[in-house]
């Protein structure tokens, strides 16, 4: 518990803890109209009664509304942007949601994500209630020791200075995040280490899709959202795997109980770039739970970064291997890429891909911009970033497919 603004705090923390007086009062009795306690009942009145009933921890929600302020908005909103927040907090989470988020931002006094809680609980903001429902379920939780946390926690600038609060705010809509704020999170985002030539990197498949590689239906190239090995190695089972990667997109791995893990490497012929969202310069509009901020949507306190690799994908590269994650962790090597094939761990060929030869170079078709992997005598097979024509989703921003040679 943080020291309270005014003697009268303490008068009444004294008097919850019965000091002073014969027999200690209810617990649940309504505080005094104090400087907190005032402001709500002038801006949030219908707030009050729940935050009452939690009895000491009242005094915490109380002291922060008292401190609420307008001196720099465009780092933690405005007095009635916060109130607003601590009002739809109470409403649509609970009272004791709010004292908990409080608490684990202390000695900060929650104004900056009470506005963003406020901004993203706007009915014009895209999932924003469960984009709230996450950010406040993470707020309080233990940081994991996988991920980035570490360099996270060096990186925190005067504007973003705890952990607490950047795991809440990367689950929020960035557009309803106070500016300043907004920028402090993108700049960390910007500044977090690249991965130098040769870092493996991997991409989750849904096991189909690994066996649509395996059988040449995809030609070798990987395409869409990357991950850095390592910032996922916390990661051992299906369910974490895609709960960490938020691979629960529409459409994305609901059903899975195995995923596949293609591992390539990082080359000097390719560069990632951080998928953004519009408010944070960026051009994508993926729903929740596509964060917007440069880092995965995960619930737990793990910073995952997010990237994603050059439009029309990069060509796999020999000693590049599909593995299977069974769902109690165990993984099984399925096939390394070797020469231009997939091989089954013992020396096997299992790629078969006749009639059809390497293109790798963009064409329009329809009015749509695709990018062709290889040809036979009647298709081409395609790769886009866009859900066009008939193609397949196979990822978050990823489809998959086949034109006819004829009419380009």
């Amino acid at each position: 518990m943080r020291l309270l603004p005014s003697l009268n705090w303490i008068a009444f923390a004294l008097l919850l803890a019965g000091c002073g007086s014969e027999s200690p009062p209810s617990i649940s009795a309504a505080p005094p109209t104090l400087d907190g306690r005032a402001r709500l009942l002038q801006m949030a009145p219908a707030s009050v009664p729940a935050i009452d009933a939690l009895g000491v921890d009242a005094l915490l929600v109380y002291a922060d509304v008292a401190a609420f302020s307008n001196a720099n908005p465009a780092l933690t909103g405005t007095i009635a942007q916060a109130v607003d927040g601590v009002e739809g907090t109470v409403r649509d989470f609970g009272a004791a949601r709010l004292a908990a988020l409080l608490a684990s931002l202390s000695p900060d006094n929650g104004q900056s994500l009470c506005s963003s809680v406020a901004g993203n609980l706007d009915s014009a903001t895209p999932s924003g209630a469960d984009r709230c429902r996450d950010s406040l379920a993470v707020v309080g939780l233990s940081p994991q020791n996988g991920g980035r946390n570490p360099e996270v926690q060096a990186r925190l600038s005067p504007d973003l200075n705890s952990l607490a609060k950047f795991h809440s705010l990367r689950l929020l809509w960035p557009a309803g995040v106070p500016p300043q704020q907004r920028q402090a999170l993108k700049q960390l985002r910007d500044s977090l280490t690249y991965p130098v030539e040769g870092t493996p990197l991997q991409k989750a498949l849904k096991v189909a899709d690994m066996n649509r590689y395996l059988n040449g239906t995809f030609d070798p190239r990987v395409s869409g959202f990357a991950a850095v090995s390592s910032d996922v190695a916390s990661l051992t089972t299906p369910a974490q795997m895609i709960e960490g990667l938020r691979l629960d997109y529409p459409g994305g791995f609901q059903n899975e109980v195995q995923v596949a893990i293609l591992q390539y490497h990082q080359l000097s012929s390719f560069t990632m770039s951080t998928p953004y969202s519009p408010a944070n310069g960026g051009t994508r509009t993926d729903d929740y739970p596509f964060s917007g901020t440069g880092f995965t949507a995960t619930t737990q306190a793990n910073a995952i970064p997010e990237w994603t690799l050059p439009a029309g994908g990069v060509p796999l590269q020999s000693g590049d291997t599909l593995t299977l994650l069974q769902a109690d962790g165990t993984r099984v090597l399925q096939a390394t890429f070797q020469g231009g094939h997939w091989l089954s761990p013992n020396g096997t060929p299992l790629t078969r891909r006749q009639g059809r030869t390497t293109v790798e170079q963009w064409t329009v078709y329809q009015g749509h911009r695709l990018f062709v992997t290889s040809q036979d005598a009647s298709y081409r097979y395609v790769l886009s970033d866009a859900a066009v024509l008939d193609l397949e989703q196979v990822g978050l921003g990823e489809w998959r497919g086949r034109i006819p040679l004829d009419g380009l």
